[in-house]
């Protein structure tokens, strides 16, 4: 049975959708984002030497890292935790996973069956989990916990920002991201003190997008520290969900960071075991010094799936998809089809393997994987309108951005704005697992996933519970919405 794009809910970028239409959004889609990558891992690339190596002269402090390290290197190093609270964000996750796989001995996952604005979810991590084609060797090392609904909608249904239209919605996710704590501090003790045990262990907390550097992770395990750590931001610079957001806006706080070039705010906490276990909250985003320089802010991943179902559970407005989000709208909904690009409609009712398009590079590529990836299935299908827009949405989130409007920002830069500055950042390195990978993450270059054309997805869902359907129409009236 194939599903098709096309049949997610028409007109999603209507401000104050209905909230079941954005229910329905999540359930189809749902099904897009548990899909792993149609390429399988390339076991056979590893990370650089300075992620695996520590030469005598790593630990010198410099001014790079503002003078945090003392120049000595520790007898033991330290363990380290990365802990982040999780909706969707499962490719993000494992080029996190992977990039701090040298440096971070457990991985603390938080999730639950319900977003921050009230709709209901699968749990996708604890799925994943379950499928050897995600993570690779590294599930083992993965701690997923779930966190109670009923008290997670508790928080929605009392907060009063989180039930009026247009509000920011963010108390349910502060509960959680405290909650993780509390539950990873009990199991930790459970467990006789397995993950983490001495006061300068370390634990990092930020989004999942925001991913430090595996190499300045290093040094922070393996380094003397110039003075004792009570908790230190990582600055990050952002890549390809999209420079344009982050890296015009975020450089209002540029007077923090003022010797960092390219930086934008500081977006993850390093923070000591002795720290968590007296104060037993979630250390988020907070102005504090030193800072380290070194990262990723993969915000706004480009796989479509990803973004729609993001928009529909977002804090910021209440998880509205705004109609501001033009370059998905017009091109998924909007544009008719004589004004799509012309290579895109010189292709339109031609098999997808004889189109070659660039775009499509990844999907032949996927063909040679079918024998390691068993459950891929090399589409079959025509170039049909939904895949040209598909294609064309994609172009033009690489190109030019959003125009997002959030309240004290105001409207974000488009390519042509930014000038010098956006070239730069192009040139900025990926994160070395993306590099080893690239058609495990085709969007980061512009290009289509092969996941929007495969045929078989796998798992259903209704109401985010896994749901059994015999066919197409049966779907169609499970994603039915009253408009």
């Amino acid at each position: 049975m194939a599903f098709d794009f096309g049949d997610v809910p028409k007109h999603p970028s209507q401000p104050n959708a209905p909230r079941q239409m954005r229910q329905r959004v999540i359930d189809a889609l749902s099904t897009y984002v548990l899909s792993a990558p149609a390429v399988p891992i390339n076991v056979t690339c590893a990370a650089p030497s300075s992620y695996t190596e520590l030469r005598d002269d790593d630990c010198t402090a410099n001014d790079r890292h503002t003078g945090l390290l003392s120049g000595k290197r520790l007898d033991r190093p330290r363990k380290m935790v990365d802990m982040f609270y999780f909706g969707f964000d499962l490719d993000t996750a494992e080029v996190r996973f992977n990039e701090l796989r040298h440096a971070v001995d457990w991985f603390v996952v938080g999730e639950s069956r319900m977003t921050s604005t009230g709709r209901s979810k699968p749990l996708l991590m604890t799925r994943a989990l379950q499928d050897p084609e995600w993570f690779g060797d590294l599930r083992d090392r993965i701690i997923s916990i779930e966190l109670p609904e009923s008290v997670m909608r508790r928080k929605y249904e009392n907060s009063k920002a989180c039930q009026e239209d247009g509000q920011d919605c963010w108390e349910p996710q502060m509960w959680a991201r405290n909650e993780i704590v509390k539950r990873f501090l009990q199991l930790n003790e459970e467990m006789d003190h397995k993950y983490v045990s001495l006061p300068e262990d370390l634990v990092f907390m930020s989004d999942p997008d925001e991913i430090p550097a595996g190499e300045v992770m290093k040094l922070v395990k393996h380094c003397e520290l110039t003075k004792p750590l009570q908790d230190a931001a990582l600055v990050l610079i952002s890549w390809a969900g999209n420079f344009n957001i982050v890296f015009t806006k975020m450089m209002d706080m540029r007077p923090l960071i003022s010797r960092l070039p390219h930086a934008s705010a500081p977006r993850g906490m390093l923070v000591p075991f002795e720290m968590v276990r007296s104060r037993r909250m979630y250390f988020y985003r907070r102005q504090v010094q030193p800072k380290l320089y070194g990262g990723w802010h993969i915000t706004d991943y480009n796989f479509i799936p990803f973004l729609f179902v993001k928009y529909s559970s977002y804090g910021d407005s209440r998880g509205r998809i705004l109609r501001s989000e033009s370059c998905m709208a017009d091109a998924l909904f909007g544009d008719p089809p004589d004004e799509l690009p012309s290579d895109l409609q010189a292709n339109l009712n031609k098999p997808l393997s004889d189109t070659g398009l660039r775009d499509l590079e990844a999907l032949r590529l996927a063909n040679l994987a079918t024998a390691r990836s068993p459950s891929w299935k090399p589409p079959r299908a025509l170039f049909n309108e939904m895949a040209a827009r598909l294609v064309w949405a994609q172009r033009r989130l690489y190109t030019e951005g959003y125009s997002r409007q959030f309240l004290n920002k105001g409207r974000y830069e488009r390519k042509h704005e930014l000038g010098e500055k956006y070239d730069k950042l192009k040139r900025r390195e990926l994160p070395w697992f993306v590099k080893c990978n690239p058609h495990r993450f085709p969007v980061l270059f512009g290009n289509a996933d092969p996941r929007y054309f495969q045929e078989d997805r796998g798992q259903t869902f209704q109401d985010g519970q896994p749901s059994t359907v015999s066919s197409m129409e049966e779907w169609s009236l499970i994603m039915r919405w009253n408009r």
